[in-house]
């Protein structure tokens, strides 16, 4: 399944709608995954980017991993998505 904005919302509407069948908390989900869908944080399409997010944080103090992809966040994001379709 090729990952775009389109199916990624899609997704997570299902996610949404399955999580608050159960507790209130699927609405929180709904509007954090939902926000990273845009464009602005959705890496497929940018060219050459090494991610599934953008604008994620290592270690900021350090400067390390600053505005870049970072496994946890990309894992939990497509953890969702898988989540959202079963």
């Amino acid at each position: 399944m090729t990952l775009d904005h389109a199916t990624a919302h899609d997704l997570l509407e299902s996610l949404a709608r399955a999580r608050a069948a159960h507790d209130g908390d699927g609405l929180t989900a709904l509007f954090s995954s939902d926000a990273l869908v845009a464009p602005e944080y959705l890496a497929n399409d940018t060219p050459g980017w090494e991610g599934v997010l953008k604008h994620g944080v290592y270690h900021t103090r350090k400067g390390l991993g600053v505005d870049e992809s970072v496994l946890w966040g990309d894992f939990f994001f497509v953890d969702a998505l898988a989540k959202a379709i079963e």
